[in-house]
């Protein structure tokens, strides 16, 4: 496999995180939960050199969870290799097919203590995502939504709304989350992250000018 090692980010008594390559632009970020079942459950998983020691080293793989429609990543071959079903959110039913794997539709990983919140069901444009909460209640995975990558966020900001959604953001959705720890698709988590989160979500329209400059800069480097 090529491609960086294992880069660990988000370690705690929630699970654990890493980056598929830390000089990406896009910051991938997958997150492994530490779930109420004793095992680990993988979500929106990148597969990366030395990560099924990496895994080892924190316990057994207990399931892989895909939590958004632009979310394969590795997922697949992942699941294959441990021999797991890929297990989707009711809001991605319709995605399940195109995962090259068993899928399993469910609306809770209930042994796993998680629960799914469907953030977005869109047809138009086409975006369906869904966070998943893990068994403490307050250690919540956004996959897109939100995020902290250096294209999501305008000067001065922690957490910003993906640029695509910051006109209309899911407000409604979010705030009915209570996120103590944040886990993203995208960059580095962020503890006692409600306050940014609430704020984000808030200025996510007011702030979109400095937002997408910031983003062209990024770009051009």
């Amino acid at each position: 496999m090529s491609g960086s090692p294992v880069v660990p980010i988000d370690e705690g008594d929630a699970g654990i995180g890493w980056l598929a390559a830390p000089s990406e632009m896009m910051q991938r970020a997958a997150h492994a939960f530490n779930g109420a079942d004793g095992r680990l459950w993988l979500v929106d998983p990148v597969d990366t050199p030395g990560l099924d020691a990496f895994l080892t080293s924190h316990g057994e793989v207990g399931g892989v969870i895909v939590a958004f429609d632009r979310h394969r990543r590795d997922a697949a071959q992942i699941a294959e290799r441990y021999e797991l079903p890929v297990t989707v959110p009711p809001v991605l039913e319709d995605f399940a097919a195109s995962i090259p794997a068993e899928t399993r539709v469910r609306p809770s990983c209930e042994a796993a203590g998680l629960r799914f919140h469907t953030l977005l069901d869109s047809r138009i444009p086409p975006w369906r995502e869904a966070a998943v909460i893990g068994p403490d209640g307050s250690t919540v995975y956004v996959p897109e939504v939100v995020g902290r990558a250096g294209y999501y966020t305008a000067p001065g900001e922690q957490v910003g709304v993906h640029p695509m959604l910051r006109v209309s953001p899911p407000r409604r959705a979010m705030q009915a989350l209570s996120i103590e720890t944040l886990w993203c698709g995208h960059g580095h988590g962020l503890t006692d992250a409600q306050g940014e989160v609430n704020r984000a979500m808030r200025d996510a329209r007011s702030r979109l000018p400095a937002a997408y400059l910031g983003a062209v800069r990024g770009l051009l480097g």
